[in-house]
């Protein structure tokens, strides 16, 4: 009997990572996770100070923080609109590129293999993207609670100039909940 509780315990060990990584919750982006309390990293006047919206959709809001990381240069993060716990549905880290985006090319693939026992999965899906505005690629992977996304953001000088945007690496760790409110957005804005 002892040997079979010292087998499962060692089992459930070696396969733990596995079982969990079917919970966005599991991931995180400098330490903030989906499903934690937006205040536990920040005061609400920092978050209210750093507010962002972008539609006028406005079930979820968001709000970006410049950081002092080595890995990320800001960081943003959704919660519902008049949530005054802030719960976060969506995280997501910067890395600004201003005059090499072929490093963001490169870090991409790493920050992608960060993702433990994602990195071997044949669900990461990956796409480049032109358009008048700039080049882009998306790394991209569905699990059963959300989506991570690793993207490149390669800006034409004249978009830069027009909007004041800069190139950059961008990761997402989005909900479902939040994901369909996107897909929601996009079908009122693009009917």
């Amino acid at each position: 009997m002892k040997k079979l509780l010292v087998l499962l315990f060692s089992l459930f060990f070696l396969y733990s990572s596995s079982v969990f990584a079917d919970d966005i919750s599991d991931f995180e982006i400098e330490g903030i996770s989906i499903g934690d309390s937006l205040l536990d990293y920040f005061s609400e006047e920092e978050i209210l100070e750093n507010q962002r919206s972008y539609n006028e959709e406005k079930k979820f809001i968001s709000s970006e923080f410049t950081i002092n990381s080595s890995q990320y240069d800001s960081i943003g993060t959704y919660y519902k609109n008049n949530d005054k716990e802030y719960t976060i549905y969506g995280v997501l880290g910067f890395i600004s590129y201003k005059t090499n985006i072929k490093n963001c090319f490169k870090k991409d693939k790493e920050i992608v293999k960060s993702f433990g026992d994602l990195q071997n999965d044949n669900n990461w899906n990956y796409n480049e993207y032109k358009d008048p505005d700039g080049f882009f690629t998306f790394n991209f992977i569905e699990i059963n609670t959300g989506s991570i996304k690793v993207s490149c953001y390669d800006w034409n000088l004249a978009t830069e100039k027009k909007f004041g945007w800069i190139d950059h690496l961008r990761t997402d760790i989005y909900s479902n909940e939040l994901n369909d409110w996107f897909n929601e957005i996009d079908q009122i804005y693009n009917d």
